[in-house]
């Protein structure tokens, strides 16, 4: 958030945030965007990644899967978010009203935005909590249960100390991660070191996958589903946090790097202790390997590492319920709003929070069915039919003339091709028992997902939006409106 040149009230402030961020404000370089991508990528999850596909295949496998499945998953998000935020430093959800429309965009940030944030959020603090209690355990020699209250406490402080970063707004969470980040690199490389030292490499090599299907080409798409969700599941939060780049290429090679190098990194050492200790949750294998002291300052500074992946993710979700939620979240102002978004993960963990973490995995693919469906439209849209040129006034425009208008502010064909591509994920993967359908094993359920949305998309638009004259695809936007940082002198 922009805040602190501005004055006035709550909703001023809220409001001035709204508008597209200009060069000059714009605070992230190259390396800083590194540091925030890799402090988002490596967190407890990152390792569980790795670690469950582990269940399926062994070490060659797993290396090759992750590497194949994070680049797929990362290179088709940054295409559908970053690399479009940042030229136009829009919030990202902002630039969806050129596709769904106006409303149909509230439609997707009410019914599958806000549970997605709020849900990873939740997930994430509840890991945080899991973690520390393995510390204490570790320390005291208590046999605290993951499942205890004091799990849940701790839980609730993370969600406290996130709002407190999140409140101070984007130089805080940018600060966080210049600390944080490269310790958890330098972290997953010392326990991949430890690993190796401590257990032949013809062993891990050899290690069998933990819980196979039996068949290999099912395996194998598996553990490639899985890490394409990896690298896809950032789409909401890279496209905003992309809005504060210099560049495209900062935002463009930050990205990667962060989530696909220094991400199969960790994804690595999970993978690699999983085979070797056979269970896939960090906080288990994490103490045996590296001993109770290293092991309870690694698992320590992990916990912590899932602050700055909490931080990003309820970042960019404030800005985007500031723009999509109407005047009352403006009215809140930045810190009531991040406030009551934590509020809500603290009500969920101590109402659901078993539920919710035993189904992580349930809650990965069906977010996953939507990210990746998502991503298709947008490609279709803004890379096919618009030609990566926009009207930005278009974009702040509610009114019945506006170019994005579409049927009453909704485009039905771009729902409609998102309907579709979720429909393919469903009819080829279960998310509930993890198993491939049809033709899963040889052409895994995303891709086929994607390329269904981004098909049926092309093609309503060209046959039935175009001809009636609707979204604005015939008129050519104003030249202005088609460059990076438009409105530069305007505001």
């Amino acid at each position: 958030m922009q805040t602190d040149h501005i004055d006035g009230t709550a909703q001023d402030i809220a409001l001035k945030d709204c508008l597209p961020l200009l060069a000059r404000e714009r605070q992230w370089g190259l390396f800083d965007f590194i540091w925030v991508q890799s402090g988002l990528a490596i967190a407890t999850w990152a390792f569980l990644f790795g670690g469950v596909t582990a269940l399926f295949v062994g070490f060659w496998d797993g290396l090759w899967t992750m590497l194949v499945g994070n680049c797929l998953g990362a290179i088709a998000m940054m295409m559908a978010s970053a690399i479009m935020t940042c030229k136009w430093g829009t919030e990202h959800f902002v630039m969806q009203r050129a596709i769904y429309g106006a409303l149909g965009v509230l439609v997707l940030v009410i019914g599958l935005i806000a549970p997605f944030i709020l849900g990873w959020t939740t997930i994430l603090a509840l890991m945080f909590g899991r973690a520390a209690v393995q510390v204490s355990n570790a320390l005291t020699g208590a046999e605290t249960a993951d499942t205890s209250i004091a799990v849940t406490l701790i839980a609730l402080g993370a969600l406290a100390f996130g709002w407190w970063i999140v409140a101070n707004g984007e130089k805080a969470v940018r600060i966080l991660n210049r600390f944080i980040a490269p310790g958890l690199i330098a972290m997953s490389a010392i326990l991949l070191g430890t690993i190796f030292s401590q257990v032949p490499f013809a062993d891990i090599v050899a290690a069998p996958a933990i819980d196979p299907t039996g068949d290999r080409a099912t395996d194998l798409m598996l553990a490639i589903e899985l890490n394409i969700a990896a690298g896809a599941g950032w789409w909401g939060a890279v496209g905003n946090i992309a809005r504060g780049a210099k560049t495209q290429r900062a935002a463009t090679w930050g990205s990667f790097i962060g989530l696909v190098p220094v991400a199969v990194l960790a994804q690595m050492v999970g993978l690699t202790a999983a085979l070797v200790m056979g269970d896939s949750d960090p906080t288990v294998w994490m103490m045996p390997i590296v001993g109770p002291l290293v092991g309870s300052i690694l698992l320590a500074f992990l916990a912590f590492a899932n602050l700055t992946s909490m931080a990003s993710f309820v970042y960019s979700g404030a800005q985007c319920f500031t723009q999509h939620l109407g005047a009352w979240t403006q009215r809140l102002g930045w810190v009531r709003l991040t406030g009551a978004m934590f509020g809500i993960c603290a009500l969920l963990i101590l109402f659901t929070a078993t539920a919710l973490y035993d189904r992580f995995f349930v809650f990965v693919a069906w977010t996953q069915a939507v990210l990746v469906s998502g991503i298709g439209v947008v490609i279709a849209d803004y890379y096919l039919l618009r030609r990566q040129r926009l009207d930005l006034a278009a974009l702040y425009d509610l009114g019945a003339g506006s170019r994005y208008h579409f049927w009453g502010r909704v485009n039905v064909a771009a729902l409609a091709s998102l309907g579709l591509g979720i429909a393919v994920f469903a009819a080829l993967f279960d998310p509930y028992n993890l198993v491939g359908k049809l033709s899963f094993s040889a052409t895994s359920a995303s891709l086929p997902a994607m390329l269904a949305a981004l098909a049926c998309h092309y093609v309503l638009t060209r046959a039935i939006v175009i001809p009636l004259g609707k979204g604005g695809y015939r008129t050519a936007a104003p030249r202005s409106s088609a460059t990076p940082f438009a409105g530069e002198t305007a505001r």
